[in-house]
């Protein structure tokens, strides 16, 4: 038997059933329950206006659609009760070959069938309406112009199906306006006979491709994030894979070069200068792949999430000094200048020195490895990052540069500047992206700037301290006396964040008034003016930015530090209007509090503190 030229595949499958669904949801559950009640009433009417004639066959003809309305509804609600069969992957259902043209037939004709059975209930009766006198007529038109509604309204499965629905109702509605108008006036009952079903099928057509984009919207949507979950779980299995493999091999690795090393200096030893080169080879050759593998190994924990910083005070000197000690004997050979220009008075940095010291020796080696002549420059400066102490470490090279191509690709995972500088100068592509990711673990950046044959400048950009603020010792709370502390006024609707950020703040000394809306922080304002004032965004009523605008607009609060603490992301609006910081809601405790401790100020009410409770307070912050 041969195979159908166009079998189904899982996409189109699930894209027809979903088209199936969503249909058969909007037409035959609410909808219809109205279309019932609707019937019902406008039967009723019909009724009364006949005067009680005819009553049997109205009867009749309610319970009919009554009746018909119940089986499609009872046959839907079972339909979505049931389990598909699945479509393998050979294209069969249930061990038949199925094609996407039959699919949509048989699916076409499960919702075609009933909607014209149920159209014919409607209106063959109609057309003995209109062999009755007045009222009867009308209402056949009426009915008709119900149906044709009905059909503008949820015929909307495919475009053949509004036209094939309307033509019983549309011939009803042709024949009463025939039948009612007077002989001059029929050709302009006619068009408008006409134009009103060409608008039904016209409606009818929209909605058809409406709900196709909207089917082809929800599968997409899902498809991407099955995609999505599909790649992170792929992302997660390579990074532990590159984690096992990298320690699998870093172990043997160490083995070879320290025993390369033992024998080297044995070699030396006896003389033997052939053999001592040999061991050199063999241990340049086993540390190049040990970078490689260290930056594979480094590259997999941050993908995987599991880099974390180690916060210690760091001695930025020395830090500087080791690295370009270690860059040292990758330039002994060459013409190459190593400067160091940093300042007398370095800052005090705490952060985790290992990874800082791994950032820069990455910036160096780069440096020794692309420039063969002149001289590599590492000089520092203080800096402010994103409003808070900082340092900025600065590497300037002599080397062959890059081109704006270049600089555009160089911070690609597993991709080096050009093809030709894998061949020529090897490594894995991985060091720049380890640095990028390394600083941003410290809170940093980095930056590049670059000519070719005129050198490269590449800058650390990292805060001075990256420590979560720990209390120690003597709280201020001990010393300062309830009533006198700094207040802290909290101006959020969710009493849940009351009452974390009392807990947090009231145990470091401060004292914690509320208000749950934008008026009643204005009160507590000016009964009190407080330390800092933490607010929310999204407040009942007059908004945090728009009460924000007020405070920084009058002389008497505007010098009252604000943080937004908000779900909202919007940092830049937030520091426009006036704040001294964005914290996005959730946002970890520690980061709070250390930013509520850097920013509250003494109020006016406080101003008699003597600079020994002042110096208190910033001991609390370290």
């Amino acid at each position: 038997m041969s195979k159908p030229s166009n079998v189904l595949d899982q996409k189109t499958y699930k894209f027809e059933i979903e088209a199936l669904n969503l249909y058969l949801r909007r037409t035959s559950f609410d909808h219809a329950t109205l279309r019932i009640v609707g019937n019902f009433v406008m039967v009723v009417l019909i009724a009364i206006s006949f005067q009680g004639k005819h009553t049997l066959a109205l009867l009749s003809w309610t319970a009919t659609i009554f009746a018909l309305e119940l089986f499609v509804y009872f046959g839907v609600r079972n339909y979505f009760r049931q389990e598909l069969p699945p479509l393998e992957d050979d294209g069969t259902i249930l061990g038949r070959p199925v094609t996407v043209s039959s699919l949509r037939f048989y699916l076409y004709m499960r919702v075609l069938v009933p909607t014209l059975v149920l159209n014919a209930a409607y209106c063959l009766p109609c057309l003995l309406l209109l062999q009755l006198p007045q009222p009867g007529p009308i209402v056949a038109m009426m009915m008709a112009f119900v149906t044709l509604l009905n059909v503008a309204g949820q015929y909307t499965y495919r475009k053949s199906m509004p036209v094939i629905a309307a033509i019983l109702p549309a011939g009803v509605l042709i024949l009463s306006l025939w039948q009612m108008t007077p002989p001059d006036f029929r050709s302009l009952s006619m068009f408008f006979g006409a134009f009103f079903i060409i608008h039904t099928i016209s409606i009818a057509w929209t909605g058809v491709g409406a709900q196709r984009s909207l089917v082809t919207s929800r599968t997409e949507a899902e498809d991407e994030a099955l995609a999505r979950q599909d790649a992170d779980e792929a992302n997660r299995a390579k990074s532990q894979f590159l984690a096992n493999m990298s320690h699998e091999l870093r172990t043997p690795l160490n083995a070879i070069i320290g025993y390369s090393e033992m024998m080297q200096e044995d070699a030396e030893a006896d003389g033997r200068k052939h053999d001592v080169e040999d061991h050199t080879r063999i241990i340049l050759a086993g540390r190049r792949l040990l970078t490689n593998i260290n930056d594979i190994l480094d590259f997999s924990k941050i993908e995987a999430g599991r880099m974390e910083a180690e916060v210690d005070e760091v001695d930025l000197s020395s830090l500087i000094q080791h690295a370009a000690d270690a860059v040292k004997p990758a330039i002994s050979e060459s013409e190459v200048d190593l400067k160091i220009s940093l300042p007398d008075d370095l800052p005090a940095v705490w952060t985790d020195g290992h990874k800082l010291e791994q950032c820069l020796l990455n910036l160096l080696s780069n440096a020794a490895k692309f420039t063969h002549a002149g001289e590599i420059e590492i000089s520092g400066h203080s800096a402010e990052i994103s409003g808070d102490p900082g340092f900025v470490i600065e590497v300037r090279d002599t080397g062959i540069g890059l081109t704006d191509e270049q600089l555009s690709r160089l911070f690609t995972p597993f991709s080096q500047a050009d093809n030709t500088f894998t061949r020529k100068y090897g490594g894995t592509g991985l060091g720049l992206v380890i640095t990028e990711r390394l600083i941003e673990l410290l809170g940093g950046r980095i930056s590049v700037e670059s000519e070719r044959e005129a050198g490269s400048t590449f800058r650390l950009h990292f805060p001075l301290d990256l420590r979560p603020d720990t209390i120690g010792g003597s709280s201020l709370s001990d010393a300062v006396p309830s009533g006198e502390r700094p207040q802290i006024l909290v101006i959020d609707d969710d009493a849940d964040v009351h009452e974390l950020l009392t807990r947090d703040l009231t145990s470091i000394g401060f004292e914690v008034s509320h208000a749950v809306n934008a008026k009643t922080g204005r009160e507590k304002i000016a009964q009190h003016p407080p330390a800092l004032i933490l607010l929310d965004i999204q407040l009942p009523g007059e908004t945090g930015l728009e009460l924000l605008e007020t405070l920084k607009g009058d002389v008497a609060t505007r010098d009252i530090p604000v943080i937004i603490h908000s779900v909202e992301c919007e940092r830049q609006t937030s520091l426009q209007a006036g704040a001294v910081a964005h914290l996005t809601k959730p946002s970890p405790r520690d980061e709070i509090v250390s930013t509520v401790v850097r920013h509250a100020q003494l109020s006016q009410s406080n101003a008699d503190y003597d600079k020994e409770d002042q110096l208190l307070i910033a001991n609390t912050v370290k």
